[in-house]
């Protein structure tokens, strides 16, 4: 069922599976896979997750006992694969099970989060400045998977077969928009970008043959890239002027 999912979709699956643990419950529901996803991925919901734990409630089933995924649980995850395939997606992320799960009415009646909703947040997400010099160090670290060399990682230009398409950079520059959000800002700066890189790029690399024998991730890849590709310097002067932002 999992084939295809990133790390970070993995993670998410992992964390419901504890909560559905802790909370004794007989079996991992929708609802633990959203506190999956509220405590793996930054995300505005209009519940917190202790709330969200004291509405799904505690059961009685034993702490080692196995927990099957409900019925609801499993199409959510078929449904993100789904999504994921839509959108032209390789590989399934923690966003494209947010966006299934949204759809859930389980979800939707203990979280209160509506596809309304969520249409008002990627309007607000499409609002959120840029800095050309931000957009273009995005590129520089995308280039740096296809020409690892031309910034000095020979040892990373031998781990890569294929880098990732221009695709990458509009789906960083879209990512980082959206964590600007949720922490309140209208503007993207470099650690948005920084944070993001390994989530949105590391599952678009295909590794030689040799990196994937020596053990290497493609995680650990973008990482060094992450170090190694130096991101813009932007004067500000006060947050109400960072849309003056100037590259110093």
């Amino acid at each position: 069922m999992f084939e295809g999912f990133t790390n970070g979709a993995r993670g998410v699956v992992a964390t419901a599976a504890e909560e559905a643990q802790a909370l004794r419950a007989d079996a991992m529901a929708t609802g633990h896979l959203m506190l999956g996803v509220l405590r793996t991925v930054p995300v505005i919901l209009p519940v917190r997750a202790d709330d969200l734990r004291a509405r799904l409630g505690t059961g009685e089933t034993a702490p080692d006992a196995s927990r099957p995924f409900t019925e609801g649980a499993q199409r959510a995850l078929r449904e993100a694969a789904v999504a994921a395939r839509r959108l032209g997606h390789a590989h399934v992320t923690p966003g494209h099970i947010l966006m299934a799960l949204s759809a859930d009415s389980a979800v939707v009646t203990l979280t209160g989060l509506d596809p309304a909703r969520l249409r008002e947040l990627q309007e607000l997400n499409r609002k959120v400045f840029v800095h050309h010099a931000i957009a273009e160090y995005v590129v520089r670290l995308v280039l740096a998977t296809r020409e690892p060399a031309r910034f000095g990682l020979l040892e990373v230009d031998k781990q890569l077969a294929f880098g990732a398409s221009p695709r990458a950079t509009l789906g960083l520059v879209a990512a980082a928009r959206g964590l600007a959000v949720l922490r309140g800002r209208d503007y993207v700066v470099p650690d948005d970008v920084r944070e993001l890189a390994t989530e949105v790029i590391a599952h678009r690399l295909v590794l030689s043959f040799d990196a994937v024998a020596d053990g290497v991730t493609a995680e650990s890849v973008v990482e060094k890239l992450v170090e190694v590709v130096p991101p813009p310097h932007l004067a500000a002067e006060a947050d109400a002027e960072l849309r003056g932002l100037a590259a110093a």
